[in-house]
């Protein structure tokens, strides 16, 4: 067993970081505990009878998941994350007295498509220090998502001062002996990349430049790969090398995507490969957490490709 521990990538990659490889080393623990509850599982779909506060019902799986993340993080790193937060507990949770890092998740994005058996994932955005409220994106350590389909894939985003942006995006792939391998290192996004995700598409009715949007990528032949879960469209981007995920809103289409556990982690990554992430006001990763509950639209991918989007998020 040690000697399989010993081929972990994932340990092998973040080991040098100290207090925060603990924590991405703990996340990749969460992840394979929860890839193995998802595929045991009879019914993935079920709800508790309960609602989150941010009035979601909640589902078996959702209430799994989340209970992994904060045990595995107080379990395996006490010394290092003080502060957790998850979008089924949306407020700050004291774990510890630790005052390295906080971390908030998503601890399963896509409940509504579970049932369908598309691909779901979960979402972590690691900060340092105590607590979210007034940091944005620019203050965080890490960031990182599973996708749990065919494969359970891991991608993490995190320090490295070997690559020209101080950061590097690593992909994991769980092999069948329970041990991480790195499928992909040092993940960089092509500047443009024919493939989009359209998120929100109703908003077009109503955003005039996002159905212009629509019109310019269907006649460019762009290639078109969207689940309606934000974790495989946005993972699909990322493997391609390439692509803009689009999520703008209109007035009877309001922003849902919560900038704390999923905007901001995923412009960490996308920004972290060499992308570009935006909102309504401009770069994404400026805008500072108020609240737990803050929403925000988001578009982000190649950056040539998400320049072409900003007439349509400017509308929002």
């Amino acid at each position: 067993m040690d000697a399989m521990k010993d081929q972990d990538d994932v340990k092998r990659l973040v080991g040098g970081l100290k207090g925060l490889g603990n924590v991405l080393v703990a996340l990749a623990a969460s992840v394979s505990e929860i890839s193995d509850s998802l595929r045991r599982v009879a019914s993935t779909d079920d709800e508790v009878g309960t609602l989150n506060q941010f009035g979601d019902k909640q589902l078996l799986a959702d209430v799994m998941a989340d209970k992994v993340i904060r045990e595995t993080l107080l379990r395996l790193c006490p010394d290092d994350v003080g502060i957790v937060s998850s979008e089924e507990t949306p407020v700050d949770t004291v774990l510890t007295d630790a005052t390295g890092y906080s971390v908030a998740y998503d601890p399963l994005d896509g409940s509504s498509i579970i049932g369908s058996n598309f691909a779901v994932g979960s979402i972590f955005g690691i900060w340092k220090g105590r607590g979210f409220v007034g940091k944005n994106a620019r203050d965080m350590a890490a960031a990182g998502y599973a996708v749990y389909g065919p494969r359970t894939v891991l991608v993490l985003a995190f320090e490295d001062d070997s690559e020209d942006s101080g950061k590097t995006v690593c992909e994991f792939t769980l092999a069948g002996d329970g041990v991480w391998k790195c499928t992909e290192k040092n993940i960089v996004l092509k500047d443009e990349k024919k493939l989009f995700a359209p998120a929100n598409l109703r908003a077009s009715k109503e955003n005039s430049a996002y159905a212009e949007l629509m019109q310019h990528w269907m006649q460019e032949q762009y290639t078109l790969r969207y689940t309606g879960g934000m974790v495989p469209d946005i993972h699909n981007i990322i493997h391609k090398g390439g692509g803009v995920f689009c999520n703008p809103i209109s007035a009877s289409c309001p922003a849902k995507l919560r900038l704390l556990y999923e905007c901001h982690p995923f412009t960490f990554i996308i920004e972290a490969a060499g992308g570009m992430s935006i909102d309504d006001t401009g770069a994404a990763g400026d805008r500072r957490v108020q609240h737990h509950d803050d929403r925000s639209c988001i578009c982000l991918g190649s950056s040539s490709e998400v320049r072409k989007c900003t007439p349509c998020m400017s509308s929002c």
